[in-house]
């Protein structure tokens, strides 16, 4: 299963954002839209413990790569 990603322009394309839309609250932001999801693959261990929280661990753990 995929991480199905979604990339956000902020005004004047400045800044973007990049939020995991299966995964509340794992989002990643940078100038450039590969570093936010550089960024976002990166906070990827760090979010595991919310999903454990939220008894999705199993899933969190099999999900695969990012998919924009």
């Amino acid at each position: 299963m995929t991480v199905r990603t979604v990339i956000q322009r902020g005004p004047k394309d400045k800044k973007v954002a990049a939020f995991a839309v299966d995964w509340p609250g794992w989002s990643r932001g940078a100038k450039t839209p590969d570093v936010a999801l550089e960024n976002l693959e990166a906070y990827r261990v760090r979010y595991r413990p919310i999903a454990d929280l939220a008894g999705l661990v199993d899933e969190f753990d099999a999900a695969d790569a990012l998919e924009v």
